[in-house]
């Protein structure tokens, strides 16, 4: 181990703490309870899992640069490689955290409607966008997902093609009375 790496890799582990720190004296915390995402997420501290997501990945790509010097080129490849790829990791997290959240808030908007099937539609919303969720956080981790997006999009399209044929069904009395009334004017 050369000089160089024992000032690279506490540089990284320091500048990690550093980043988490700043985060967590954001206030992010406090905009989390506010906005009441603690019932929905339960007693998680964002600040501090992200502010460690951070602190590992600035810390990793530290240390690829130790093991570069140190000309360990696979670990410093597969380092590196982890290092561009945690972005995606990170992003891939938030996209799902903001899709549960979103689900759980329109399902219990929908719930707290006065109708019969509120809480079927409920579900049904719930479903749908965890369901979109989950293959734009499979897409964003680069996961190849064409074939479940191309049968989820049919499957979604049967759906709204029997709902419009129920509709039409339902009101097709309605409306040709309507507009033969309408007619004999």
């Amino acid at each position: 181990m050369t000089i160089l790496d024992l000032i690279i890799i506490p540089i990284g582990w320091l500048i990690g703490n550093i980043i988490a720190g700043i985060l967590r004296g954001t206030g992010f915390d406090r905009w989390y309870h506010v906005v009441n995402l603690d019932k929905t997420l339960g007693d998680i501290v964002p600040s501090k899992i992200v502010g460690t997501i951070i602190k590992w990945w600035v810390f990793i790509t530290f240390f690829a640069a130790g093991t570069d010097v140190l000309d360990l080129w696979p670990l410093s490849l597969l380092l590196s490689q982890l290092a561009s790829w945690l972005p995606n990791l990170i992003v891939a997290v938030l996209i799902i955290i903001f899709g549960w959240v979103a689900s759980n808030i329109a399902a219990t908007k929908i719930g707290k409607k006065d109708i019969e099937t509120a809480k079927i539609l409920a579900v049904a919303a719930k479903a749908i966008i965890w369901i979109f969720t989950v293959l734009i956080a499979f897409a964003q981790l680069g996961i190849q997902i064409s074939l479940a997006e191309n049968s989820i999009l049919i499957i979604l399209a049967g759906i709204m093609l029997g709902v419009a044929i129920a509709i039409g069904k339902g009101f097709g009395n309605l409306i040709e009375k309507k507009a033969d009334r309408i007619l004999r004017y």
